[in-house]
């Protein structure tokens, strides 16, 4: 309503001036003033002290009746000397010359002023406030519109505020770490954009008068899926909130993660965790909005970080590219914000913290763990420690049950072999107990009914007659065999020919014989499991987590090649962003597809069985149960990789979801 109202006021002016020469005009919304901002200014008794700020610093006679101008000033009772550093930028920070109208002041906009440091323009940024604008941290209580532009009065001393990159870069030891692996990414460029090109050698180069080299970071600088500008710290035209956290609480956070790495993932902390660490810290203290205190709190709801896509170039072909950034995941009631030390910058918000964590989901990218490995790693004794057999006998390793992978020299070759155990005699025995029955009882039936239709014929010839009588022979032997088949099969119960196997989560360093094989020992909260097996099994299978059924009797046949090995479970889900995360750690799924398409086979999670929730950090149990495994077993092809009528397994893998801090 306010801005429908001011458009029409400022639509009109021009005739209200014509007709009213130099007096001031009220409406409900905006005051119209004839004459320009700088005669309104020195005619306003209230406004006395800020003229002479204005008039002091010798910025008063810029402000010309042919340039066009908002001001934003308070009254003499709002201005507050104490917050004033530098009256020449105080005042600069009032200015800008550009006329802002009144159906401008939207949520996030930025009037441009001209103060301006080493880095950019200074901005004073709109936000709305239920039915209240306010200009950065004050009230908006009047408009004014003069020949030459607005004037906007705000209920306090708007102060020439830092951005967010120099606050930054003015931090103080104690938050050394933060400024260092930020500035780590930034390198300097030539910007031929913002250089003055003078002409073309004869090699058809260009050539500049004025070279400008700018500033970027390779990390942290956002852009659109075409390369344009998204966001960055540095500039004033983006609205930034930052977290800060002192070098105690990195170190603190970055010794959790050391010491956590190894008991979860069974494996030494290497460099590229470090890194990913040091990434993960500078990409969660950014948000590319202004977020309130109240956004920040404990019990706030959890929300990502800056995102975009970042630059990189393909150094073979000098190719610029543009990849979608991992969004951190911020959980405020985790990562603690200090309510008592904050600050409001020219260009968003910081805030400081008092406690933060590096994420579980971000120490753990996924555990995976091939059974055919730790399988050949056990004891015997192990074995039957660790994997506990119902119905289930004779497990063994079938080698190559799908021909090896190698995708590329520089990465391992991917081996099919599986973990594999056939169904007991006695589960045998029960489940033909009641296939038997079954069967007969069919026979039977589908008997009877050809047998009543036959003899509705008149006059059978002979082989009709002949069927007729064969049918009543057969029929009269199935009501002999068929009671003492259901005597057989009531003494047969479900769990007679129902087949199992439990196995503790475990994990085997096949590199690094410090580690080797050790029970898991995650933590508690949320993760995807998936899993494979060898595809097209004949049979059904359910599969448990921690006594939870996941999945109950999914016939394996149908699933096609969705479990095969783990070669069918790449997949966009989220996780730490939008990325894929269907591959091993650094793998880049995109820039290996487009060298090999069948890269899409390699390494991944396997198939989404379910989500499942650790309910206190530890270990874990997987159960997979089936109750037609032993109907359909058959010994053709015997214990080798064609027998897809035994049990056959590949691999789980469990992935911490992003709820899982």
């Amino acid at each position: 309503m306010l801005a429908a109202l001011c458009c029409v006021v400022v639509s009109c002016s021009d005739k209200w001036d014509d007709h009213y020469d130099a007096r001031n005009i009220v409406s409900a919304d905006i005051e119209i003033y004839s004459g320009d901002v700088a005669a309104y200014m020195k005619s306003q008794p209230s406004l006395s002290k800020i003229t002479g700020l204005f008039q002091s610093t010798g910025i008063l006679p810029t402000i010309t009746p042919d340039g066009e101008y908002t001001l934003v000033l308070c009254e003499n009772d709002a201005l507050d000397m104490s917050v004033i550093d530098n009256d020449t930028a105080f005042v600069k920070n009032s200015i800008s010359d550009i006329a802002v109208s009144p159906d401008k002041l939207t949520q996030n906009f930025g009037i441009l002023t001209r103060y301006e440091t080493l880095y950019d323009k200074k901005n004073l940024r709109v936000y709305l406030r239920g039915e209240d604008t306010y200009i950065e941290d004050f009230k908006l209580t009047k408009q004014v519109k003069a020949d030459n532009g607005y004037i906007y009065y705000v209920d306090g001393t708007i102060r020439a505020r830092e951005s967010v990159y120099e606050y930054l870069k003015a931090l103080g030891d104690d938050y050394s770490i933060f400024k260092d692996y930020v500035t780590q990414y930034e390198e300097v460029y030539f910007d031929p954009e913002s250089s003055v090109a003078d002409g073309v050698d004869d090699m058809g180069n260009t050539y500049y008068s004025d070279s400008v080299f700018s500033v970027r970071n390779t990390l942290m600088d956002r852009y659109t899926e075409n390369g344009l500008a998204y966001w960055n710290m540095r500039s004033e035209n983006y609205t930034t909130t930052m977290f800060i956290p002192s070098n105690a609480l990195i170190e603190k956070a970055l010794d959790e993660a050391y010491a956590n790495l190894p008991v979860w993932l069974n494996r030494a902390v290497t460099a590229s965790d470090s890194l990913k660490f040091k990434e993960w810290i500078i990409q969660a203290c950014f948000v590319d909005r202004r977020l309130s205190a109240e956004e920040v709190a404990v019990g706030a709801p959890d929300f990502y970080c800056v995102g975009g896509y970042t630059r990189t170039v393909d150094v073979a072909s000098d190719v610029e590219k543009f990849k979608v950034a991992d969004s951190a995941y911020w959980r405020p009631s985790t990562q603690l914000v200090d309510p008592t030390k904050t600050d409001t910058l020219s260009n968003g918000v910081v805030y400081y913290l008092s406690d933060f964590k590096i994420p579980n989901h971000i120490v753990i990218y996924r555990v995976k763990t091939k059974f055919y490995q730790i399988w050949a790693a056990m004891t015997a004794e192990q074995q039957s420690q660790y994997f506990r057999w119902s119905k289930w006998v004779e497990p063994m390793i079938c080698n190559d049950a799908q021909g090896e992978f190698t995708l590329s020299e520089t990465l391992p070759t991917m081996y099919y072999h599986v973990l594999t155990a056939i169904p007991s005699p006695e589960a045998i025995l029960a489940a033909s107990a009641t296939d038997s029955l079954t069967k007969s009882q069919n026979l039977l039936a589908n008997a009877t009914v050809t047998l009543d239709s036959l003899k509705l014929i008149a006059q059978p010839d002979s082989a009709t007659a002949f069927h007729i009588d064969s049918l009543t022979r057969s029929i009269d032997s199935l009501k002999i065999v068929i009671p003492q088949q259901e005597s057989f099969a009531a003494s047969v119960r479900p769990e007679d020919y129902l087949c199992s196997v439990e196995y503790d989560g475990l994990l085997y360093n096949t590199d690094d014989p410090n580690y080797g094989l050790v029970e898991c020992n995650l933590p508690a909260g949320e993760y995807y499991l998936r899993m494979g097996f060898k595809h097209s099994l004949t049979y059904s299978l359910s599969i448990y987590f921690n006594d939870q059924l996941l999945i109950k009797d999914m016939s394996m046949a149908a699933q096609g090649s969705n479990y095969h090995f783990d070669r069918g479970g790449a997949s966009e889900m989220e996780f730490f962003g939008s990325s894929s995360i269907g591959y091993p750690e650094g793998f880049d799924a995109q820039a290996w597809f487009e060298l090999d398409p069948k890269s899409v086979a390699y390494d991944t999670d396997g198939y989404q069985v379910a989500i499942v929730n650790l309910p206190t950090d530890g270990n874990f149990r997987i159960k997979i149960e089936s109750s037609d495994e032993a109907s359909f077993y058959t010994t053709t092809n015997g214990r080798s990789k064609n027998n897809v009528s035994q049990l056959m397994m590949y691999h789980w893998c469990l992935r911490p979801t992003k709820n899982n801090y």
